[in-house]
């Protein structure tokens, strides 16, 4: 825990150490659970609170275990989300952008006119989020986000509209761009 107050001087928001050394196993289980639960948007102490409780498997070869992390938290600095850090959004954001693709491709009961526009939107909207000096260009992609829902909604067969509008969806909170 020495290492916190250290850490504290870098002002750095907040902290998760260990009370104690750990196995690695623990520092691992805990690792994986704490970033898969915070890079899908968690809060840090919701993450953080998932994560030690799958620890509690462990308990019966490390007693404890889940008890061993906690947050130190400096109250003169702002808590940092997942989505601030550069490039944390982009393996989530290409995964997104495919199955877009993949929908708008698929679905036979847009016009071919329609399929394409939507297809360029997409395109548009994928070059509008790339990460480039860990700025994303929220406007450009409110502007093609509407214009691809404007596409669609003119299909009265589409079949994916809802499916589209669940991934637009979760790009808009990837990005916190409502």
């Amino acid at each position: 825990m020495g290492i916190a107050q250290d850490l504290a001087e870098l002002h750095i928001p907040q902290i998760i150490v260990m009370r104690q050394p750990v196995p690695d196993e623990v520092a691992q289980l805990f690792l994986k659970n704490f970033l898969q639960a915070f890079a899908n948007g968690k809060s840090l102490y919701n993450s953080v609170r998932e994560a030690r409780q799958k620890l509690e498997g462990l308990e019966d070869r490390y007693p404890c275990a889940s008890w061993l992390p906690v947050i130190c938290q400096n109250p003169a600095e702002v808590p940092l989300k997942w989505s601030q850090f550069p490039g944390a959004g982009k393996p989530q954001l290409d995964n997104l952008l495919i199955q877009l693709h993949r929908l708008i491709e698929e679905d036979y009961t847009i016009t071919p006119n329609a399929q394409a526009e939507a297809l360029e939107q997409v395109q548009l909207i994928s070059e509008a989020l790339q990460i480039q000096d860990k700025l994303v260009d929220k406007k450009q992609v409110k502007v093609h986000t509407r214009q691809l829902r404007g596409i669609l909604a003119e299909q009265p067969a589409a079949a994916l509209s809802s499916e589209v509008n669940q991934v637009l969806a979760e790009i808009y909170r990837l990005f916190d761009l409502n």
